[in-house]
């Protein structure tokens, strides 16, 4: 399963749907983008912030994350040129029906090179790009399991 950055939050710092995709990942194999490590850490930051975490929370966060790429536990695909013509050609591909950011395209393009499937995002946008390029999707919170 190929989480991006909107739910590795979720894995890490407790929000409202944290439980949904705690145990939609459960026993699952996890890969992102090496492009998450910043953007995690971004987040985290920004949510100390905004007070949605303490200090002592942000870093318990961020090193659960941290001990979990360093483990394995989370395979982070590290970038080369061929992702970057990859993000690029997605871009194409998608435009002008969905507005896709560069750092969102990476993404997409890790998860297709990857082909680790489903796509798991919180993303409007990215989902949509996703289903327009038929890249099998995650379910979201709310969602009927049975009409899957």
């Amino acid at each position: 399963m190929y989480v991006d950055t909107s739910v590795m939050v979720k894995l890490f710092a407790t929000e409202a749907d944290s439980t949904f995709f705690a145990d939609l990942t459960d026993g699952e194999a996890i890969s992102s983008s090496v492009l998450t490590y910043t953007e995690l850490y971004s987040a985290l930051l920004m949510k100390g912030r905004t007070g949605a975490l303490t200090a002592a929370e942000r870093r318990r966060a961020w090193a659960s994350f941290k001990e979990a790429a360093d483990e394995g536990s989370i395979d982070l695909a590290p970038f080369h040129s061929a992702i970057f013509r990859k993000a690029n050609s997605i871009m194409e591909e998608c435009s002008p029906k969905v507005a896709l950011r560069s750092l969102d395209a990476l993404h997409l393009a890790t998860c297709d090179r990857l082909q680790d499937w489903p796509l798991c995002t919180m993303d409007v946008r990215m989902r949509q790009a996703a289903a327009l390029l038929r890249f099998p999707l995650s379910e979201m919170p709310g969602a009927n399991r049975s009409d899957r």
